[in-house]
């Protein structure tokens, strides 16, 4: 069978009891598969056909659903359940305008679009709750959406041994607040207009929970694992005060976790960059079981150190650093670092490997290959 041994291993990891082997991760989820031109590179490098139009799990990183026979040649025990991102129409500037309102615009190199950023906060003005209530709020996706998935997650459960990983596409609460927002009002906001935040993020939570109802109800029966996310974090620690976290996202995160938790026995991946130390504890005491993408260079997030402290309580995906080893290191450094982490953030049989965040168009096929061959080596003994 396709996948064999890849589910039992994951859960055996998830459980920290994965001492001796890796799982091996790669497009399970927004915020852990690749560019497009990571891929288009990957793809040539591996000798498979060229992917023209990859199907995208997000238009602002223009992440790909990775090729089914690139995964087989890396020996990926993880298989996504996460729809397809779908352009909304584009203007002669090359903007577009997403469902939450928000405008992006093309970030170029050489005339290739590389990603999206946001040029617009649609809620910028707002000056309380009462203006909230006039915004166009995203529609809960038609029901085909989520039916095609369930077959999908049906048919991953029941004819593979792959680790079934879910998302439904978005899930953030405090990161679409700061899009909504604008970054320096929200942050003003969350000390000065705390009425306005809440009634924000009530609103957000409930596009939120609606979503991830539908996405449920098709799915969540077939999940191993299931993706959330919410950046917290910076380079240099968190983005707001563990005290501020606490009395003001907290609550809408335990809201969503909870009724995630009542419709799906899959574990529950949170996905935050940055320094997210502090809160590892509220994370796992509100319901999250795994942390990705274990941002390594960050401030307080030292492979050792995390294990050490969290490591009995929490399993880690991802580490292999994005900033600076896969992009300019060679493949001896990519394995090595692979080996280290191995033996750190897996020393207590929680780690799933893959690369921090999505890999960058300028990381070279080879440190993908090297991340990958070794992290099987090491699985196999």
């Amino acid at each position: 069978m396709k996948g064999a041994g890849s589910r039992a291993r994951m859960h055996a990891t998830l459980a920290r009891q994965g001492k001796g082997f890796l799982v091996l991760d790669l497009g399970s989820s927004p915020n852990t598969t690749m560019s497009r031109v990571a891929h288009d590179r990957l793809l040539q490098y591996l000798g498979l056909p060229a992917q023209p139009d990859p199907d995208l799990m997000s238009l602002s990183f223009l992440a790909v659903h990775v090729r089914e026979e690139a995964l087989e040649a890396l020996h990926i025990d993880t298989r996504s359940v996460v729809p397809q991102a779908v352009m909304p129409p584009v203007t002669l500037n090359g903007t577009y305008t997403d469902d939450w309102g928000i405008t992006y615009r093309p970030t170029t190199i050489g005339g290739q679009i590389l990603y999206y950023e946001m040029v617009t906060h649609p809620l910028s003005r707002a000056t309380g709750p009462r203006d909230l209530a006039t915004h166009a709020w995203p529609q809960t996706p038609d029901t085909a959406t989520w039916e095609a998935l369930g077959l999908r997650a049906a048919a991953l459960a029941q004819d593979t041994e792959y680790a079934v990983v879910g998302h439904p596409g978005d899930t953030s609460l405090f990161e679409v607040g700061i899009a909504l927002l604008g970054m320096q009002r929200f942050m003003m906001a969350l000390v000065r207009e705390k009425e306005l935040v809440h009634a924000l993020l009530h609103h957000i939570l409930d596009v939120q929970m609606r979503r991830m109802e539908g996405f449920l109800a098709h799915v969540g029966q077939y999940l191993d694992v299931l993706c959330v996310g919410d950046d917290l974090g910076q380079q240099t620690g968190l983005l707001i005060s563990p005290d501020l976290y606490r009395q003001i996202v907290k609550p809408y995160h335990k809201q969503l976790f909870a009724a995630i938790k009542s419709k799906t026995r899959a574990r529950l991946h949170f996905h935050s960059c940055g320094g997210i130390a502090p809160l590892i504890p509220d994370l796992v005491e509100i319901g999250i079981d795994v942390i990705n993408p274990v941002q390594i260079t960050a401030r307080g997030m030292s492979p050792a150190d995390l294990a050490q402290r969290y490591g009995d309580r929490v399993a880690f995906w991802g580490g292999v650093d994005t900033q600076s080893l896969l992009r300019s290191g060679s493949p001896a450094d990519v394995r090595r670092q692979v080996r280290e982490l191995a033996s750190t953030l897996g020393k207590q049989g929680g780690y799933v490997v893959g690369a921090v965040h999505n890999i960058q168009a300028d990381v070279p096929p080879e440190n993908i290959v090297a991340l990958y061959d070794e992290a099987w080596r090491i699985s196999k003994g």
